[in-house]
């Protein structure tokens, strides 16, 4: 009956692996992440269904060859690839790169991102690379379409022949261009008048900053530069402006009107020079009126950006080209605007000349004259449709994984480390007996439900994997559910770290295996528990023995062995029959549960041997202690099958735990004071004279 009880265990727990496995290579499929092999002494190589996908290559070709890998890598990687797994062969740690490869299919070129560890024998022999792959092809080509756009308008606000500022929220100067850094240094030249001027000034500058932000409005102004070769003019505009991230900031470009002109010159020529900062900007931009909506003026970004010539788009409003389902949004935001209300912002659909569409981010500020009338709209537009389709992609991407999960028995778990907000699956909360509504979304809930004993080595595994240590996280350990047991689940996750390593995001699952726990469990008691009485078998028996002299030792506490054996039990076995024993062994093991201590130990040494420990206990109360289970013996009437009534006596030899005596020591003195026992007469508890005297 055990073997079948522990076959049956076996198969449950192949089971579980093999849906772990399939789930596994599920999950690697949605999240694009595959995993290698490579043995060195072999030279074979071991991909994951996901390495072939992200190769363009068909998993069904078998196993690939070091050519294959070698090929697809892009020529000018190879050198920076083979560094930092030369240096992982050294020095043992973990490595990250990102690497571009040509996908076999397409012949496009992909950006992947290679993490592996080399594993060393004990004399220091690399036998073995492995790791994981990920595609990062899209957050790659997103990066380096920012950091272009970021480039050029750094470049040309930077080099300009402008003045161009930039302050953040709080009114501190975070940019300043060349113009400027020249203009102020002029200002500090020997005999200038403008040394106090410019620090007076700069207060003001700040306070205008912080409220240009407070209003969301563009702010033009003529600025009057004291210098040591007399004033200069600058007509400057100061607008707000929101990046990706929601930072908000206040630009300023100044033009030059010093040039002897009257100030109605002066100001035309500002306009000029200002059209030629507006139409050189690294971002769209526009200015359209109120009324209407009509473009007033618009630069070469924004046509490029919607696909139309500049002439076409100053006969156009900004309806003829939003998209019909988002004509709501830009109706909402210009009521907004014109009410005086911050935070202007969309985002929208531009529909294209040629009839596609095109996703922007629109930050929308009123201009106003002197009396505060809004005079017309300027907008910065920025291509999002990267950035959109990338959003789209992980939405459907997590509708899929939440789509490929709902029929699987494992609860699902989703961290953000950015925000620290955490999702809990139905199914989690379902596996330990919880509506979805009873617990909260938070990190403090996992650390309320996991077993006080498990939860250090639990977040100790987590931190490892998140420190990049281990390529994923594993850990085994107790839950609580609703009904206040425990559960046993293993916990399987995957993290996802930015260029500086950082990690963004992590994702897991939650497996019962509880059943899996139970069977090691009785595995465990087998191998460690006398099958026929369950009590501690001889090689567990030694085992808590060495513990328990340990435990007396640093404590000082007295401890006592005592070694017993049924009178006569052979004849009992010869006349009544070997059932009749055993029925008789189980007995004396119930009597020695029923009337020693809780905290004492009772070992079947084997046969009728049996060896009980009694920890911190005087030779007074052991001596009690045993007669007890002598005399419930003694006075137990068994009873055969035939309806025979016999009883069982016992010997029993005490012995004391002296110092400088270790396991084998104290049950050889308890084995002598046996054998006198039993040259005294049995049925007795006796110890040694010797051990008597202190």
């Amino acid at each position: 009956m055990a073997g079948n009880l522990i076959g049956g265990a076996d198969e449950s727990v192949t089971d579980t692996l093999r849906r772990s496995e399939a789930r596994l290579r599920e999950a690697q499929s949605l999240a694009h992440i595959g995993n290698w092999e490579f043995v060195i002494d072999t030279g074979e190589i071991y991909w994951s269904d996901e390495v072939f996908r992200i190769y363009g290559l068909d998993p069904a070709r078998g196993r690939p060859d070091y050519r294959t890998h070698r090929d697809q890598i892009h020529p000018d990687d190879h050198a920076a690839l083979n560094e930092v797994v030369r240096q992982a062969q050294e020095d043992g740690r973990q490595y990250a790169v990102d690497i571009r490869i040509i996908h076999a299919q397409t012949g496009e070129l992909r950006y992947v991102r290679q993490v592996g560890h080399a594993e060393k024998t004990a004399d220091g022999r690399v036998v073995r690379l492995a790791g994981c792959m990920v595609d990062i092809t899209d957050r790659k080509r997103t990066e380096l379409a920012l950091r272009d756009s970021e480039e050029r308008f750094s470049a040309f606000m930077r080099h300009g022949p402008h003045l161009a500022s930039m302050r953040d929220a709080e009114g501190n100067v975070i940019f300043n261009n060349e113009a400027v850094i020249r203009l102020e240094a002029e200002a500090r030249e020997p005999g200038s008048a403008a040394a106090g001027w410019l620090e007076r000034r700069r207060a003001e500058w700040q306070a205008l900053a912080k409220s240009i932000l407070s209003a969301n409005q563009v702010f033009e102004t003529v600025e009057s530069v004291p210098g040591a070769h007399g004033t200069r003019h600058f007509h400057c505009i100061r607008f707000p402006y929101a990046n990706t991230q929601g930072e908000r900031f206040v630009g300023t470009i100044g033009v030059d009107i010093t040039a002897g002109r009257r100030m109605e010159s002066a100001l035309q020529e500002s306009e000029a020079r200002f059209r030629s900062a507006f139409g050189q900007a690294a971002i769209g931009m526009i200015l359209a009126d109120v009324e209407a909506g009509r473009y007033i003026q618009v630069n070469q970004v924004f046509c490029e950006l919607t696909g139309y010539s500049e002439s076409e788009l100053l006969q156009l409003t900004f309806r003829d080209i939003t998209h019909p389902d988002d004509l709501d949004i830009s109706a909402d935001i210009l009521r907004n605007a014109l009410a005086g209300q911050a935070a202007t912002w969309m985002e929208k659909r531009y529909v294209r000349k040629g009839g596609t569409c095109v996703w922007a981010r629109i930050s929308l500020s009123p201009v106003q004259d002197a009396k505060g009338k809004v005079l017309h709209f300027m907008g910065l537009i920025e291509d999002i449709t990267e950035i959109r389709e990338t959003r789209e992609n992980a939405r459907s991407n997590e509708e899929r994984w939440q789509l490929a999960l709902q029929g699987t028995s494992d609860g699902i778990w989703d961290w953000d480390a950015i925000t620290g907000d955490v999702f809990y699956s139905p199914r989690w909360k379902e596996m330990l007996g919880y509506r979805y509504d009873d617990l909260p979304n938070l990190t403090s809930t996992w650390d309320g439900l996991v077993h006080p004993a498990d939860l250090a080595a639990a977040t100790a595994a987590l931190q490892l994997h998140l420190d990049q240590v281990v390529p994923r996280y594993e850990a085994e350990y107790r839950i609580r559910c609703k009904d206040g047991r425990y559960k046993w689940i293993q916990a399987r996750g995957k993290a996802v770290w930015d260029a500086a390593g950082k990690p963004l995001r992590l994702v897991g699952v939650h497996t019962d295996i509880s059943d899996r726990k139970a069977a090691e469990e009785r595995l465990q008691f087998q191998a460690e528990h006398d099958p026929l009485t369950s009590l501690a078998n001889r090689r567990l028996g030694f085992q808590k023995l060495d513990e328990e002299i340990s435990r007396a030792r640093a404590k000082s506490d007295p401890m006592f062995v005592c070694v017993c054996d049924l009178d006569h039990f052979k004849n009992i076995n010869d006349t009544y029959g070997h059932a009749c024993g055993d029925d008789v062994l189980i007995c004396f093991a119930g009597i020695l549960r029923e009337t020693l201590r809780k905290h004492d130990i009772s070992v079947r040494m084997g046969g009728d041997e049996f060896v009980f420990i009694l920890p911190n206990i005087t030779i007074e109360n052991a001596m009690i202690c045993t007669a007890r289970v002598r005399e419930k013996l003694a006075t137990f009437g068994f009873v055969t099958e035939a309806g025979v009534v016999f009883s069982v006596t016992a010997t029993f030899g005490m012995a004391r735990l002296l110092p400088g005596m270790d396991a084998g020591g104290v049950l050889e003195a308890a084995d002598r004071a046996l054998y006198e026992a039993k040259q005294l007469g049995r049925n007795r508890v006796h110890q040694l004279r010797e051990q008597m005297v202190g």
